[in-house]
């Protein structure tokens, strides 16, 4: 069996299960073999045969270099606001902006209205569906403009 251990849980898998999983796990590290997983010398020869037959024993091609993240202001321009036609009132002006937006929260997306009464240089806030008010920051990525 396979142990993989995370904070204070411990899961036991199969060798047969999770041999073709590890193989895709290698296949993010460039130049690690089976033989370098932490416990292989354990393994009788017939474990080792199961997993060498998933195909994990040869090294893999390096994986291509990521891209760096983009600064907050780069993605609030190519974020769903862009996508959607809508952008932010700009921080530091009061501009009293109307309208119907839109914010990401606990990963969905809720809606409200601007209440451009209440507006500052530094917020803008939104009446909810159930009549609550929302804070909305200028200048954040996670809300935009309907």
């Amino acid at each position: 069996r396979i142990s993989c251990t995370a904070h204070t849980t411990t899961s036991n898998f199969k060798l047969a299960a999770v041999a073709p999983s590890l193989r895709a796990l290698l296949a993010l590290v460039p130049g690690r073999k089976l033989e370098h997983i932490e416990g292989y010398g354990l393994l009788d020869a017939e474990e080792a045969a199961l997993l060498k037959q998933a195909g994990g024993n040869e090294e893999v091609a390096a994986v291509p270099a990521v891209g760096a993240t983009p600064e907050q202001t780069e993605a609030v321009e190519a974020g769903p606001a862009a996508a959607q036609g809508g952008s932010q009132p700009k921080k530091g002006a009061v501009s009293r902006v109307k309208g119907r937006v839109a914010w990401r929260f606990a990963g969905h997306v809720c809606f409200g209205t601007l209440l451009p009464a209440q507006e500052t240089k530094t917020h803008c806030y939104a009446r909810t569906h159930k009549g609550n008010t929302k804070t909305l920051t200028k200048g954040g990525a996670s809300w935009w403009l309907v």
